[in-house]
């Protein structure tokens, strides 16, 4: 009992806060992960935002230059395509699928204006810039303004979580090994009154063999003397 208490007790307890300690981590390690990938999602979605708004200022830059030529604009698309890819890496798919989809409306637009000029149909070009251009300009803001929000709130949840878990983790860890902790002392304390009670009794079987053998001794011997009395003689006698 008392090297199984020493051994088992100590091994349960430091096992229990290992492995409370490493669920905490995984838990802590998720949330801030989740929060940090949120966090770069929206510093690309600011990217994106920025990379369209160069792109819609090429666009009037061009226009007024004469030099009304698509390729002129592929820098600029191929950067914000390229933005946009780094926001599906990061986790946010339909949030990318949305972006390409307002992007590519916007693009495919401006493509058609600047070949209707090239053409000379202006009037056209202005009727496709009024419907379709600045439409899509703005349709693409706002799918970058509504994607910022919500992957930014998922963000700040994902912070908040893990602080909540580090703190609910903590607690219960220090709940749990306070408790194993007062187990093992109980289980000590036990372990000592056990062996308090064996030595007791220990002391006591020891005691009543010693008063047998002085009690067998005084009957067998004169009390003056101290030599073997008849008692002992007869008996010594019977045994051969």
């Amino acid at each position: 009992m008392k090297v199984r208490v020493r051994i088992v007790a100590p091994f349960v307890l430091f096992a229990t806060s290992l492995i409370i300690g490493v669920a905490a981590l995984i838990a802590i390690s998720h949330f801030r992960e989740s929060a940090a990938r949120d966090g770069e999602a929206v510093r690309v979605l600011a990217e994106i935002r920025a990379d369209a708004n160069h792109l819609n200022a090429e666009e009037w830059r061009a226009i007024a230059s004469g030099t009304v030529q698509a390729e002129l604009l592929a820098p600029e698309r191929a950067t914000l395509r390229s933005s946009i890819a780094r926001l599906n890496e990061l986790g946010h798919r339909d949030d990318a699928e949305r972006l390409t989809v307002a992007f590519t409306a916007y693009s495919d637009a401006v493509t058609d204006e600047f070949d209707l000029l090239n053409a000379g149909r202006v009037e056209e070009a202005e009727r496709v810039d009024e419907e379709r251009v600045d439409p899509g300009f703005e349709a693409l803001q706002g799918q970058i303004a509504t994607s910022t929000s919500r992957i930014d709130a998922e963000r700040i949840r994902a912070e908040r979580d893990g602080s909540l878990a580090s703190w609910a983790i903590g607690s219960i860890a220090t709940a749990v090994i306070l408790s194993l902790f007062m187990t093992y002392v109980r289980l000590r304390q036990r372990q000592a009154t056990t062996q308090a009670t064996h030595r007791a009794l220990e002391s006591q079987v020891v005691a009543s063999q010693q008063l047998a053998a002085e009690r067998e001794h005084e009957a067998n011997h004169d009390a003056l003397t101290g030599l073997p009395n008849r008692r002992y003689f007869f008996q010594r006698l019977a045994a051969v």
